[in-house]
């Protein structure tokens, strides 16, 4: 998460400033919570990732007795609520309100800790029509909910 993210966390301005109560396990500390007080919530001081999940994961809710929560059920809502213009023809969403792009990994700090992460077995999966199209990085970030939805009412 890029540096400059953290500064709507530490505003009086954006955060409301509350505070976990301390915790004997931590030696007393007591840790920030930020949550935004703006339109958006917390949504829009927080960096986010958006990834739907494993296809597997909504079959087997369907097998489970989940009715209408197969992959193949709830993927045109997905599809719906999604602009991304990158990704895999038919399992992306062209013209919705939440707008995906894919995150440019270009700080050195970023591979350093990739590399470090790997090293140790450590590894990510991103999904794409029910199979994995990256092994490293999450790709996709989300505008805020903000921006995409309330935005458009603002005028």
């Amino acid at each position: 998460m890029p540096a400059a993210l953290s500064a709507p966390m530490n505003m009086r301005l954006y955060d409301w400033g509350y505070r976990a109560v301390a915790e004997p396990a931590l030696n007393g500390r007591s840790l920030v919570c930020p949550r935004g007080k703006v339109i958006g919530g917390s949504s829009s001081i927080n960096g986010m990732i958006y990834v739907r999940g494993h296809a597997g994961d909504y079959d087997h809710w369907q097998a489970q007795g989940a009715s209408g929560w197969s992959y193949a059920d709830i993927l045109p809502y997905f599809k719906k609520m999604e602009t991304a213009l990158d990704g895999e023809a038919g399992w992306r969403g062209r013209d919705g309100p939440l707008h995906i792009t894919r995150s440019q990994q270009s700080n050195p700090l970023h591979h350093a800790f990739m590399r470090a992460a790997f090293r140790l077995g450590h590894r990510i999966a991103i999904m794409e029509g029910g199979r994995i199209v990256q092994i490293g990085t999450p790709r996709e970030i989300f505008h805020a909910p903000s921006t995409e939805y309330v935005a458009n009412f603002i005028a």
